[in-house]
């Protein structure tokens, strides 16, 4: 006997799987920038980060990590001006991150509003004005409704979570001004709290590490383009 699945969600399946080959699509036309000027692996960004020796407020929240995951772009204007795109950048920017989220939540959630307010979860952790953006997010994100946990107290409060059970997760955005314009670069740092969680999130980073990358990648191009059409 051949059981047919219900219609209604047969067409919310085929909607889903437009969308993601329209927005990867779409990301995937993205246009390249000259050799030296796009996403950069973890051991070029070394050398970029060897131009600059002040320690970041990420480090010194998350000195050790389990996962660590780099992305940098060149854009062609000024930090002042890459700062505003950051702030005006929003999820209608990011048609592929819209998709992943609809799949990750079975259509719960549509993302919306400023790129970085996109998920209320995160709690700001730093700000220093035209250069850096930190925020912060503690999470059980493996379980199939992800849970999120807020402390208060800042950066301190943050640095010292150590609740079993629970990963730790850093984020930041830094302007570098370089060649006559700016190196937008954005590190992500995971730290787990106890061993089990630590494994747990360790096989889930196996299987969200490749969407991550891309998001972040769709993230900075959504930034260079509005900041070089305003420039």
């Amino acid at each position: 006997m051949t059981t047919r699945g219900d219609p209604a969600q047969l067409a919310r399946l085929r909607a889903i799987i437009h969308q993601t080959r329209d927005a990867l699509q779409a990301f995937l036309d993205e246009p390249q920038q000259p050799k030296g000027q796009g996403p950069v692996t973890d051991g070029e960004q070394r050398s970029v980060k060897g131009t600059d020796t002040v320690t970041t407020t990420l480090e010194r929240l998350l000195p050790e990590y389990d996962q660590r995951e780099v992305h940098s772009r060149w854009i062609n204007a000024e930090p002042t001006v890459v700062w505003a795109a950051l702030h005006e950048a929003t999820a209608a920017n990011l048609p592929f991150a819209r998709v992943l989220m609809r799949i990750r939540s079975g259509g719960r959630t549509h993302l919306a509003g400023p790129l970085l307010e996109l998920r209320p979860a995160l709690q700001p952790l730093g700000k220093t004005e035209g250069r850096e953006i930190v925020v912060g997010l503690i999470s059980q994100a493996w379980r199939l409704i992800p849970r999120t946990k807020k402390v208060s107290g800042g950066q301190e409060a943050f640095a010292a979570f150590n609740e079993p059970g629970w990963v730790k997760v850093g984020i930041d955005f830094r302007l570098i001004p370089e060649r006559g314009g700016t190196r937008l670069r954005t590190e992500t740092r995971c730290k787990a709290t106890d061993g089990r969680a630590r494994i747990v999130f360790g096989m889930y980073w196996v299987l969200i590490r490749a969407g991550s990358g891309l998001i972040r990648r769709e993230t900075l191009a959504a930034v260079c383009r509005r900041a070089e059409q305003t420039s």
